[in-house]
């Protein structure tokens, strides 16, 4: 006969486990796309805690914005 608490103990490394596949967070330098069976489904880009389906799975994407202003200069090669 199962003990209360072996039974609360399962109860709640199951809970931990479905969690642990349906729960994920985007931080501010990262855009995630959801896909389902391969198929892309959405794009996230907003930062914080966000939900899925257990058969959809993340690909994260570092969303770096790279802005280089400078002035145009000739680029002298070897051959000229």
């Amino acid at each position: 006969m199962k003990t209360p608490i072996g039974v609360l103990v399962a109860v709640l490394a199951g809970a931990v486990f479905l969690a642990n596949t349906v729960i994920f967070t985007v931080n501010e330098w990262e855009q995630v796309v959801v896909t389902e069976f391969g198929q892309p489904k959405r794009v996230i880009k907003d930062p914080g805690l966000h939900f899925k389906s257990p058969l959809e799975k993340t690909r994260v994407f570092e969303d770096w914005l790279l802005d280089y202003d400078s002035t145009p200069e000739p680029i002298y090669t070897k051959d000229k």
